[in-house]
Order: structure tokens, then C-alpha cells, then sequence
């Protein structure tokens, strides 16, 4: 079995998850059993996999293991399943309902939002109208969590629960030195008879991977995803027998511009430097990453391997359309926060409108902190809010490749990326791409002059340039061509293959 841990699936993902989305996806399409695993209690987990398209048995969270939902069927639980005393009076309004014993408010039962009185959260109040206690439910239909507090209102303890109502985990909460409510303590409930005590996540996450591992008989491949979180941690504290390999997503030096010799990220300690020698394996997307951490660390060149986290299925791809029919819009899809430079888009896309005056610019991704408020206060300086159009980060597929099939080309203007894996989805697309030349992906990816053209980074007037270079090429039909013929060369069985190499024996072809 493939384990391929990341702590974290949420409403909006990233480049990480949506790697880790497509690898199940691959290894499934090429009969090997995968499971995402999660670390955090999230009950919308199996929503948001349902609404990526990832199967509910091809993931396993860490709290779902203990608390036997597995497998557990989705039964939407409403307020008429609920057991109420007829004594008491329901004020039912349509994201709520109040529970009153004659005046006095016993409980409130909050909805799912956008659900017909599906239950979200019920919280209990004591005599004086404090809240007492807050029971959390599942999506699928199942009360999961029950939250206690103190006369202050601060949680002071959680217990897990199975289905049928048995808990099978407690977290106490206590003030540290500084006065900050902390988790105290973590206990793992008749697990097998016994109770087990943690002092950490990490402790009770790694008690959980070694468990995982032995109960589908031990020796699996374990893959972390993240560096934080516990998911290198946690791997690499595993005292099972097992294949541990770590998946870069990123530069490693705090200096995008030297990866070999510029000051190391410090989240990269533990598997380039601390405990590299436990890993069996070190995947990063590029060969142009691997050449240079095999420059910086030598030491591990044996274990460095270039798969791509992009891929392509070939047979799947369509004749691009022609974009010499198309209006002028730029699309640029990717998160929406400062490494991403989308202001250098905008400040581009002033410059471009001087010789291209119906140029559009569309983004398509989630706000990050606060680069949302800082691109609409540019817009406001540069007059451009009628040239931009927002949109939200979307699971539905149709509406994402609207925003491709609408786009005449794409840009990226990152300090860093792993891969750039919106470079490849557009290119499939038949969307020439323009980019900075940044480590690591575009300079894979672009052949300038042919699909696209590569920019020295923060070249805010060369983008412009390269831009209104596609917008007015002539022959821009067959950059469609070539971005299409480019994205072939990523195509699942060449990225299955190298896959195949990393793994070994055991894989089959």
C-alpha cells in the first residue's frame, strides 16, 4: 500500500494537494492501492474530497482510524432525528433553531450552511445562559465531537466519539506559563483494550502512522507531502518497518534565486540534512531542482529522483481552439497572495492595454491574507477595475476550463514555484505562457518563441512585452499547437514510468 501524507485537505487547495490528488488518481489507473492520509480533524473532509473528485476510499484520516468511520456512509442528520423534550419550545428559523425550557434558552442547533436543517453544531447553555458545551457533527451525518467549557467559555476538554455514542478520545486543555489555554494532554480511549497517553499531535499522529502501517501488514510506502504539520515528523519518527520517502514542492533556499548555495529554508532541515539518511527516497518535479540539491548535497544523489507532480492524459486532450478568434484576455490561475506577484500581472497588464486597448485580465484562485485588498487598491491607482475580473478557486471543472478556454494566454509571475503545474493545465489548453524565468518549471515547460516566452524575474515591462507578443503574433494558432505538443510530452504513463523507477520492485507495469 502508497500512504501519501498531508496533514491537511481543505474548501481551497493548493498545488501540494492537487499533486497528491492526481498521484492517487495515477497509481489507481495503473492498479496500485494509494490512500491520502490527513492529520487534522476536519468533519467537512469527505465533502471536500467529494467535491475534488477524490473517492472516500482512497483517503484515511487519523481521527477517522480511531473513531471507526472508515468507509462510514454519508445519513444527513436534521433536527426532527434529534430526541427533544416536547416540554420545550423549538424557535426554528433557517440557519438555526433555539430549544427554550419557557424562557429560558437550553440549547441552539446551527445548520450546515446552504442545507435544509442539517445538523452543523448543537451548544447547550447551563441556568445562567452560559455555554456549556458544544457538540460538533460530521458531514456524513454523525455526531463526532463534543467540546466542554469553563464559566469563562474557553474549552477546557474534547472527547471523540464513534457513531454509536463511545468515546474513543480526550484532549484536556490547560493555561501554560505565559497564561495561554494550551492542549494539555491527548488520551487515546480502550484503544485494543487499553488507554494510551500522548503529550503532543506529533506523538499521538506518529502512534497513528506505525499503527496504519502494521494493520495492512506492515513494509508500505509512506510519502509526505508537507514539511509541516507533523508530515515529515511524523514519518520520520515511525519505528515500523516501512519505505519512507519525503516530495518536494518547492525551492529550498530562502534565496529563490540560489538554491545551491543560499541560506537554507529551515522547514528542510530534517530531510536534507537532519535525518536525510532515513528516507529512502527525495522526489522533486524538475531536473533542474535535482541537479542543483545534488550540487548541494552530493551526499544524496542516490536518492534524489525527478518525477513531475503534473501530468497529462493524452487521450484526453482535445485540438486546441483558435486563438486567433479569441478576445484578448490574460488569465492568470493561482493563489492569490504575495508570492505570486499578481500585482506585477496588473502593472502589466497597464502597460499592454497602451498597445492592446480590449486587453482583459482573469484571475481564477483564493485571496491569501490581505494581497486581495492590496490588488483592488492598485486597480484603484491604475484605473483598471474595468479591465479586471476576480474569480473565486473552483472544484468544478467546467468552470475552470472556462477561465483556460477563455484565456489567449496565461501568465505566471511567482518568486518561486515546485513545478508551476498551472503552466502544464493551461498548455493543454492550447494557451501560450508567458512567465518568469524563476526556479523551478517554466524553463521545462516554455520553449520560448514556440508556446510561450520566458521573462527575467520582475521584469514587469518585459512581461508586458511578451504579452502584447502573443496577443498580436500572427501565427498565434500555432502556439496553441506547440503549448498542446508541449504538454504531451507529460503524459501519465512517461510520468508512470518514472515512477516505476523510484519504486521498484513490487510495482507493476
Amino acid at each position: 500500500m502508497y500512504f501519501f501524507i498531508d496533514p491537511i485537505v481543505a474548501q481551497n487547495n493548493s498545488g501540494v494537494e492537487h499533486a497528491a490528488f492526481n498521484r492517487l488518481k495515477l497509481f489507481k489507473d495503473h492498479g496500485q492501492e494509494a490512500k491520502l492520509v490527513t492529520r487534522n480533524y476536519n468533519r467537512f473532509l469527505y465533502k471536500f474530497l467529494k467535491d475534488e473528485g477524490v473517492p472516500a476510499e482512497q483517503s484515511i484520516s487519523m481521527f477517522d482510524f480511531f473513531q471507526h468511520t472508515i468507509g462510514y456512509e454519508r445519513k444527513p442528520f436534521h433536527t426532527d432525528d434529534l430526541t427533544i423534550d416536547n416540554a420545550y419550545e423549538l424557535d426554528r428559523q433557517s440557519k438555526y433553531t433555539k430549544v427554550y425550557d419557557n424562557d429560558r434558552l437550553v440549547m441552539e442547533i446551527d445548520y450546515i450552511p446552504g442545507t435544509f436543517e442539517e445538523i452543523n453544531t448543537i451548544t447547550y447553555f447551563d441556568r445562567f445562559g452560559n455555554s456549556v458545551e458544544t457538540d460538533y457533527y460530521d458531514w456524513r451525518g454523525f455526531k463526532s465531537m463534543q467540546q466542554y467549557y469553563d464559566v469563562n467559555g474557553i474549552t477546557v476538554k474534547e472527547q471523540m466519539l464513534t457513531p454509536t455514542g463511545e468515546v474513543v478520545y480526550e484532549s484536556y486543555y490547560a493555561k501554560d506559563a505565559s497564561g495561554k489555554q494550551r492542549n494539555s494532554l491527548l488520551k487515546l480511549v480502550n484503544y485494543h483494550g487499553e488507554d494510551y497517553y500522548f503529550n503532543s499531535l506529533l506523538e499521538l499522529f506518529t502512534f497513528f502512522l506505525d499503527e496504519l502501517n502494521t494493520s495492512y501488514g506492515g513494509n508500505n510506502t509512506f510519502m509526505s507531502d508537507r514539511r509541516v504539520n507533523d508530515a515529515d515528523t511524523g514519518l520520520l519518527s515511525m519505528q515500523t518497518k516501512c519505505r519512507k520517502i519525503a516530495i518536494i514542492h518547492s525551492t529550498v533556499s530562502l534565496d529563490d534565486d540560489n538554491q545551491v548555495d543560499g541560506k537554507l529554508n529551515p522547514v528542510y532541515a530534517n530531510i536534507l540534512e537532519n535525518h536525510s539518511q532515513q528516507l529512502d527516497a527525495i522526489i522533486v518535479s524538475t531536473q533542474h531542482q535535482r541537479n542543483d540539491l545534488s550540487l548541494r548535497y552530493p551526499n544524496l544523489d542516490n536518492k534524489l529522483h525527478q518525477v513531475p507532480v503534473g501530468m497529462v492524459d493524452v487521450d484526453q486532450l482535445k485540438a486546441p481552439k483558435k486563438l486567433s478568434e479569441k478576445p484578448n484576455r490574460i488569465i492568470a490561475v493561482s493563489r492569490i497572495s504575495d508570492e505570486k506577484r499578481p500585482q506585477d500581472i496588473v502593472r502589466a497588464l497597464s502597460l499592454v492595454i497602451k498597445q492592446v486597448p480590449d486587453a482583459t485580465l482573469e484571475f481564477r484562485g483564493y485571496v491569501s491574507g490581505n494581497t486581495g485588498k492590496k490588488i483592488l487598491k492598485l486597480l484603484d491607482e491604475l484605473k483598471l477595475k474595468n479591465k479586471v475580473i476576480q474569480r473565486p478557486y473552483t472544484t468544478d471543472k467546467k468552470r475552470l476550463n472556462g477561465t483556460y478556454d477563455g484565456g489567449k494566454v496565461a501568465v505566471l509571475a511567482s518568486t518561486s514555484e515546485g513545478f508551476g503545474q498551472t503552466i502544464l493545465e493551461g498548455e493543454t489548453h492550447g494557451i501560450p505562457q508567458v512567465a518568469y524565468d524563476i526556479n523551478y518549471g517554466p524553463n521545462e515547460m516554455i520553449d520560448p518563441g514556440k508556446n510561450g516566452y520566458l521573462v527575467r524575474s520582475g521584469d514587469i515591462s518585459g512581461l508586458a512585452d511578451k504579452i502584447v507578443a502573443v496577443l498580436t503574433d500572427p501565427n498565434i494558432d500555432q502556439m496553441a499547437e506547440a503549448a498542446v505538443n508541449k504538454a504531451k510530452t507529460f503524459s501519465t504513463e512517461s510520468i508512470w514510468q518514472k515512477w516505476q523507477a523510484v519504486l521498484g520492485e513490487g510495482v507493476k507495469s
